[in-house]
This record gives C-alpha cells, structure tokens and sequence, in this order.
C-alpha cells in the first residue's frame, strides 16, 4: 500500500488537481485506492507551497461529490436489477431488507453523513441509500454537508500530523479496509441468520391421502 501512496503522490505532484481530483473520484466509487491519504498530503502539500488550499479544497469536495452522486444514481436505476441477476432477490425481497430501507429513509443523517468519515464505508453507504430509494435532494444536501466536512477534518489531519502523515495515511487506511471488512462480515452473518430462519420457518406442505 506505500508504494502505491508514493506512486500517486508522485502523481499528484506532476499533474495536480486533474490527479487529485481523478484519484479521489476513484476512491469515491469503490476502487481501492487510498484517497483520504492523498487528499491529507495534498493539504500538506498546500502548507508547504507545492499546492494552494483553496483548489485543493474545490477539488476534492467535487470528486466525492461527482463520485457519490454516480454510485448513488446508478444502485438507484440499476442496483435491484443487478442483485436480481446475480441470485440475491430473496435478500432484496424479505422483510429485513425492508426495514433496513425504512430506516435509511427515516434516517439520512446515520447512513450519509456519518459515512463520509471512513472512505471505505461511504461506498457502501450510497448504494444502499440509492438501492432504498432515499430521496435525491436530501442525498445530496447530507452528502454536501458531510463532505465539506470531511474535507475540512482531512485539512485539519495535515496540519496536526504535519510530516507524519504517511504514517497516518497508512494507518487510516488500515483501519478502513478493517472497518469495511467488519461491516462485510456483519451483513454476510445477518443474511445466512435470516435465510436461515426464514427456510426453516416455511410450512411443511400436508400430504392427503386417497
């Protein structure tokens, strides 16, 4: 994982925002890479006059945003179809999944904002809001808000870390893949419970004899 941080901080430092900003869009749709790390030394950067604060800002409250809004369009429009497809209707079709969607809706704040801080996580997080159905507007507007501050949280671990930050990227990216492994195994245990029960409660059909 250092080597690919060294690689895209290299990057970065070439072709600033435009990489910057195509790193954390990436990292905001679910493929690996340790964007919270890179934004955290591109504020770095901007303290030491490589970058400037505000661009850096821009760019990356952009990326997350662009990226979330397209995770959560496209689990919205196509997430079920795709579910469906690869076997998983029963999961879409119970009850448990029904009320995981009743809660998103009710409550954004958990599922969006919260999110925001563990990159691993908000992926996770936006296909699920998009798969319930949760409204676009109030999306976007939790999205926003949660964004703006995880940029602002990122400023402030570059200030605080100082040249420890790739430690603390590391680190941080670490516990993520951790966290989203947790939350992985927790949904894997919950599902085979619930099928399980869910199988064993269906009734026996009655035989009749002639």
């Amino acid at each position: 994982m250092d080597a690919i941080l060294n690689y895209l901080l290299t990057f970065a430092l070439l072709y600033r925002y435009a990489a910057i900003f195509l790193i954390l869009f990436l990292g905001s749709i679910a493929l690996p890479v340790p964007s919270g790390a890179v934004l955290v030394a591109a504020f770095l950067f901007a303290t030491q006059g490589y970058l400037s604060f505000w661009p850096v800002a821009a760019t990356g409250l952009v990326a997350n945003l662009l990226g979330d809004i397209l995770l959560f369009w496209l689990a919205r429009a196509r997430g079920e179809k795709l579910l469906r497809r690869i076997g998983l209707g029963r999961l879409l079709d119970s009850s448990a999944m029904r009320k995981i969607e009743t809660g998103i809706a009710k409550h954004p704040i958990l599922t969006v904002f919260f999110s925001r801080f563990t990159t691993t996580i908000t992926p996770l997080a936006n296909a699920l809001a998009g798969l319930a159905k949760m409204a676009f507007l109030t999306f976007l507007i939790v999205d926003v808000i949660g964004q703006a501050a995880e940029v602002g949280l990122n400023y402030a671990y570059a200030l605080f870390f100082g040249s420890n930050w790739i430690a603390f990227g590391s680190i941080s990216t670490k516990f993520g893949i951790l966290t989203a492994a947790v939350v992985a195994l927790v949904i894997v245990v919950w599902w085979r419970h619930h099928w399980k029960r869910s199988h064993h409660a269906q009734p026996i059909p009655k035989t009749t004899t002639p």
